[in-house]
Order: structure tokens, then sequence, then C-alpha cells
């Protein structure tokens, strides 16, 4: 009975001395709403949401609105209140994601840690970030963090089914590696090529419109007749001088028009280390 005591507190101490070495657990609260922006059941759905999507693909998505004046950056923020709260897949890395929704800046950021930032390389987070930026824009801060949520998800399963990453993620899981540095030279970003551009929709929109014009200029050409009425034609047998226009040169002056940017703007951040030194890359907007 001793030895079998004995065994299972040793056992306990284990898991102890392992899980304060990681540190990181997704058992709390996935959305802090500083700023009063959400209403209790949208809190419960986007909590019900994070918990579905990080299980699913193995990430810890929180959502946190701020209303006051903070000194520090929102990617510092961002990146700071993730670190302080230990949030993160239970990975020894933190795996995972934060949306920021400052009110007081009127700033979005998102910010990645562990495998989120390979999942969400620069080409993918422009996406999502214009996503959640047009929500943020209007008003809907639901809008906002449900895009957050379904980009970052959607990301992380099409890294996750592409077979180039499967040895690096089976190693990930394992334990060979500590952290994301350990893997970030291994996992380059991929370029949209044609074909995946085409999950673009305004892109797909203008394609279309190209093909429409050209179709409809070749139709035009074709449909033309010739012309037989000229300059003689109604002067024929009679002594009206005619006079010529002949076409010399086309002169063209350039003038560069400066305009301020309007709309939205914003940054990105891959790569760099936040105040407690761990790896995160992230990127924001104004709205």
């Amino acid at each position: 009975m001793r030895n079998i005591l004995k065994k299972s507190l040793g056992f306990i101490m284990l898991i102890t001395v392992f899980t304060g070495l990681c540190g990181y657990t997704t058992e709390h609260d996935k959305v802090y709403d500083e700023a009063g922006l959400f209403s209790q059941s949208e809190i419960s759905s986007l909590t019900d949401m994070a918990e579905r999507y990080g299980n699913e693909v193995k990430l810890d998505l929180v959502v946190y609105t701020v209303d006051e004046y903070i000194s520090k950056s929102v990617m510092e923020t961002a990146d700071d209140f993730y670190d302080d709260n230990n949030f993160g897949w239970d990975d020894c890395d933190g795996s995972g994601a934060i949306l920021l929704i400052d009110m007081y800046k009127r700033e979005l950021w998102l910010s990645c840690a562990g495998l989120a930032q390979a999942y969400v390389d620069e080409y993918t987070e422009d996406k999502i970030l214009d996503n959640i930026e047009k929500y943020a824009a209007d008003g809907d801060f639901y809008g906002a963090a449900t895009a957050f949520m379904e980009g970052v998800y959607d990301a992380a399963l099409d890294f996750r089914k592409d077979s180039d990453y499967k040895e690096i993620l089976d190693n990930w899981y394992e334990g060979k590696y500590d952290t994301y540095d350990d893997i970030a030279s291994m996992v380059e970003p991929k370029e949209p090529n044609f074909f995946t551009s085409f999950k673009n929709p305004l892109l797909s929109m203008g394609i279309g419109a190209v093909c429409a014009a050209i179709v409809v200029g070749i139709m035009c050409i074709h449909s033309k007749t010739r012309m037989t009425v000229g300059s003689r034609t109604y002067i024929e047998n009679q002594n009206f001088p005619v006079r010529q226009d002949n076409y010399i040169r086309t002169t063209t002056t350039s003038r560069v028009i400066q305009s301020s940017s309007g709309g939205s703007s914003g940054g990105s951040s891959h790569s760099h280390h936040s105040s407690s030194g761990r790896s995160h890359s992230g990127g924001g907007r104004h709205f």
C-alpha cells in the first residue's frame, strides 16, 4: 500500500513539475470584455466558439477589449496580456492567438504565439484583419470577434492539412522542440499562387470583369460595318475646296497629384519578442 502511495505521489509531483514548466492552460475565460462591447449571450457564444475551434486545432483563442488610455502600444498590450495570463495550448509554447480591440485608440491588434505564428502568415493575417476591420468599422464587434476566430481556425486547418508540415507538427507535439523559435526557420510562408488567390472574392470578380470586357470588345469589333461614305461623297462633281488635316504629333504633360492617405491604416510585426522574451507575430488596423 505504501509503495502504491509513493508511486502515486511521485507521479503527481512529476505532473506538477511539468505543468509548472509549461505554465499554459486553456482553462480560463475566453472573452475579457473590459470595454463592455458584448452582451452576455454574445460572450457565451464567443466562448463556445473559442473552445470548439481551439480544441479542434489545438489553439487558445482569446478576445480582449479595453476602453482606457494605456501607455503601451496595442502590440505590447496584446502580447503582454497573453503572456501575463499564461494563455496558450499546453504544448510548452502556449500556441494561440488573441484579438485586442482598443476602443480608446480605435485600434485592433491580432497577436499570435506558438504554432499560431506558422498558421497565420503575413498573407493570411492581412485577410483576417481586413475582415475584422470591416465589422469593427461598422460597430459590429461581435462580428469582428467571430471573424477573428473563424480566420485563425481556417488558417490552422489549411496548415495542418498540408502534408509538407506533417513531420514538423508530429515533432512539435512529441516535445522535440522547446519553443516556436526552434522551428521558425523550417516553416516558410507560402506565397499565394494562381489557384489559392481565387479564395479572394474581389480578385475573382475582377478577373470576371476583365474577361467580360474582352468578350464585349471582340463582339464590338466584329459588329462594325465598313464605312462607305467619305469626304467626297456629297461634293462629287462640285468645285468645293477640300481641306485635309494631317496629324503631326501629340504632346503629353504629366503631373503628380499629391493626395492624403485615407481609410484604414495599421501595421504588422512578425517574429518579434515580447517584453517577457517570448516569440510573437501579429498585425493591426485602425478603425
